[in-house]
């Protein structure tokens, strides 16, 4: 099964690494505004967590092995929807990592699915998909 998710340059997860937030902070200021007091700009933040929204996960003792990702770019899109978001993710190094990952380490959630990194294979690496592009 193929699956989706933005990443940085050293393969973390834009959550972990922090990147949504520095993200999401650029928009907000380039608007005048205090990012914690003022953000009103679509953001992924709403979304639920794995926790919550991945029960198989806890199956698996929550392993650090397990990494968020959508099931198709259009997927993808959909979660990261504010464009002026995913271009704060791309100039600050973000890019869509594709892998292809064996159906029995896939863990479906309600809104996201769960990968096993280590059975995964990278197939490719491209830019955050935006309108200019």
């Amino acid at each position: 099964m193929r699956v989706y998710r933005f990443e940085t340059s050293d393969r973390q997860g834009v959550f972990t690494s922090g990147l949504i937030g520095a993200a999401c902070s650029k928009v907000v200021q380039r608007k005048g505004k205090d990012y914690w007091s003022d953000c009103k700009e679509p953001c992924p933040y709403r979304h639920p967590n794995p926790y919550t929204d991945v029960p198989d996960w806890g199956l698996h003792n929550y392993s650090s092995d397990f990494h968020c990702a959508c099931s198709s770019v259009e997927h993808l899109l959909a979660w990261f929807d504010s464009e002026a978001v995913r271009v704060e993710m791309k100039a600050l190094g973000a890019v869509m990592a594709v892998y292809e990952v064996p159906e029995a380490d896939v863990l479906q959630g309600a809104a996201q699915i769960m990968f096993r990194r280590s059975t995964a294979t990278e197939v490719e690496r491209l830019p955050v998909p935006t309108l200019t592009d």
